[in-house]
């Protein structure tokens, strides 16, 4: 363990005595709707707790209002909503904002409306921003996965097994069975890097592995993935490439994990007490 916390510690972003919130990274967070406003919010936490300079969530119009409440720190933008879900119509407004941005995590939930799926399609095609794919985001590119070969920017997926049987057309018994050759396969075979998640989260880019040793049962709580994807978001906005961004980002995560078991067992642990320890996860690695 004490190697690999050594490799965590290199990887780790460091702030120059004069930095500003700019060159922190610029992070959009595209999600939300209809009774899901906590995913875009949980992931917004996990970004600005992983030290994110600047945050803007982007939701439906009519789920502003609270997303806003939730979140303090991170500013907000509404847009154009159908059934509750953000819509189609606003497409190059938000591909403005998410070209102005170092990132762009979409998908926290974001729903399965017609018309939202063909917003994230449409945001993978167009935009070059580098992108962490999650939740119902997934859900939208496995009705075209081939979307993802040869597309400019880096971009992570962050798929469970059962997300991951969509994209790859396994069923989750074969994932479970070699997690890391899926993993693995998917990844070359797409030119992605890919966050499949589960004990021992299997991160790979299709050349390199990593398994995570940190994280506990306790994390299997709805949220946890969305926190994840704020944190990886977090990583690449300050400088780090894609499969180092998640390799640290999926350490980190579940050493919060860790640390929030140690205070509250698993079986009381939610996802907001991984955002609280995520502080303090990444205090271990800097020696601050």
């Amino acid at each position: 363990m004490g190697n690999r916390e050594n490799d965590m510690k290199r990887l780790l972003p460091r702030r120059k005595s004069d930095a500003h919130k700019g060159e922190c990274g610029r992070i959009f967070i595209l999600g939300g709707s209809e009774g899901m406003t906590g995913a875009v919010c949980l992931a917004a936490m996990g970004a600005m707790r992983t030290g994110a300079g600047l945050v803007t969530v982007g939701t439906a119009d009519c789920d502003r209002g609270i997303v806003a409440t939730k979140l303090t720190e991170a500013m907000t933008i509404g847009f154009s909503s159908v059934n509750g879900c953000i819509g189609y119509t606003d497409r190059e407004k938000i591909k403005a904002i998410a070209d102005k941005s170092g990132v762009l995590v979409l998908g926290p939930g974001i729903g399965r409306e017609r018309e939202t799926k063909e917003l994230v399609l449409w945001l993978v095609k167009n935009t070059e921003t580098k992108i962490v794919l999650d939740a119902d985001g997934l859900n939208a590119v496995s009705s075209n996965i081939d979307i993802l070969k040869g597309r400019k920017g880096e971009i992570i997926l962050t798929p469970h097994e059962g997300e991951m049987s969509l994209l790859c057309g396994k069923t989750i018994e074969e994932i479970k069975e070699n997690r890391e050759k899926t993993a693995v396969d998917f990844a070359k075979k797409y030119g992605i890097t890919l966050v499949l998640k589960g004990k021992n989260t299997v991160v790979t880019n299709g050349e390199e592995v990593f398994v995570n040793p940190s994280g506990n049962p306790g994390m299997a709580t709805g949220g946890s993935g969305d926190v994840l994807a704020g944190v990886v978001g977090s990583l690449l906005g300050q400088g780090l490439t894609a499969y180092d961004g998640a390799v640290l980002g999926a350490y980190i995560h579940g050493r919060a994990g860790d640390l929030a078991k140690a205070d509250k067992g698993e079986m009381g642990l939610i996802a907001s007490d991984i955002v609280d320890n995520l502080p303090y996860a990444i205090k271990e690695l800097s020696g601050e």
